[in-house]
């Protein structure tokens, strides 16, 4: 499979919390004097290209390699006001803020899925690893280190129609060089359903489903997440993780899923899912974010 993607866009109303698992405290966010928001409002407009080749190796190994160049522009959200990023953070804590940043992410990923069946409720397990490198395009650009994995098993319940499905996802990126990586290319769990802006340099996400056939072409599920972001793999903890829960309908063919509906509860709130199409593959998350 040969993939070539272009995007342009421009999104408003963003937010950033500052890094850690507990921003207020984490002496890398500096509030400024006087502020009383924890949250800064942003704008970003983006130019986006990705080169994708996929390679199916073996019947359930899949192989993905994957370039992309990548322009951001970064600055406060209209009409934040005193919400704006640059209000509430001093500019170190901040870095690409205000600024355009260009840099190239190249990728390498494996993905062994012994599943029959990607669209029903089916019994197996998937292993996903990847690597890749962030290289600044100009000099005062950041080079960045990234890689990640996530497993998955599915354990039928009852009937081989009923999967109870544990699944931990981890990222990780490390600067390399002196260059400072910007505030956005901090890592979130991005497989969490529920609310949580917090970065870090690594993000992990725990999750566990039940899902169910309703009737041919439709399943239910049920499920329950857990986030949390820390400076390294050894910092992360249950203290100041955040959790989610939640339902919802999957439509799939015999093959794959064509579209789901869910919602999730987080913090108080309600999220809720909605999409319609061929469900993405799983690799090329990070060239997406």
């Amino acid at each position: 499979m040969l993939s070539l993607e272009w995007l342009q866009d421009r999104r408003t109303n963003l937010g950033f919390v500052g890094l850690g698992p507990s921003p207020e405290d984490d002496p890398r966010n500096q509030f400024r004097p006087g502020t009383t928001f924890r949250s800064g409002s942003y704008r970003e407009r983006r130019q986006r290209v990705i080169l994708g080749l996929g390679v199916r190796a073996a019947p359930d190994l899949e192989l993905m390699f994957s370039n992309s160049i990548k322009a951001r522009h970064v600055d406060d959200a209209p009409d934040a006001g005193a919400a704006g990023l640059s209000d509430v953070f001093e500019d170190q804590s901040i870095p690409g803020a205000g600024e355009t940043t260009r840099m190239t992410y190249t990728e390498a990923a494996l993905r062994v899925d012994t599943r029959v069946s990607r669209g029903a409720p089916a019994t197996g397990a998937m292993v996903e690893a990847y690597s890749g490198l962030y290289n600044g395009m100009r000099e005062d650009d950041a080079d960045a280190f990234g890689a990640g994995a996530r497993w998955a098993a599915y354990i039928p319940v009852y009937r081989v129609t009923n999967i109870l499905s544990p699944r931990i996802a981890i990222d990780t990126i490390m600067p390399l060089g002196n260059a400072p990586l910007p505030f956005n290319d901090y890592l979130t769990g991005s497989d969490f359903r529920g609310f949580d802006g917090r970065r870090d340099k690594v993000a992990m996400v725990a999750s566990i489903d039940y899902r169910w056939t309703v009737m041919k072409f439709i399943a239910a599920r049920v499920f329950g997440d857990a986030t949390n972001v820390a400076p390294d793999v050894p910092s992360l903890a249950l203290e100041h993780a955040r959790y989610a829960w939640g339902f919802g309908f999957d439509l799939h063919s015999s093959s794959t899923q064509l579209g789901r509906v869910a919602a999730a509860f987080s913090e108080g709130d309600v999220r809720l899912f909605f999409s319609l199409g061929v469900a993405p593959s799983g690799f090329g998350d990070r060239q997406h974010r």
